[in-house]
């Protein structure tokens, strides 16, 4: 099975944190993965977007 997922680039990313410095639970991403479910079609219309609620 061959996926292509969109990506749709945040417009105003964060300043990249020092990785010397990277902890976990400290820093986030700008984005976020989504992919939809149902049990017809299965998992379908992957998509890396900007994060949002």
């Amino acid at each position: 099975m061959n996926m292509n997922i969109q990506v749709s680039k945040n417009e105003s990313p964060k300043a990249k944190p020092d990785q010397a410095t990277l902890s976990f639970g400290k820093h986030f991403t700008d984005h976020m993965f989504l992919m939809n479910y149902s049990i017809d079609k299965g998992w379908y219309d992957p998509r890396i977007v900007p994060y949002s609620p």
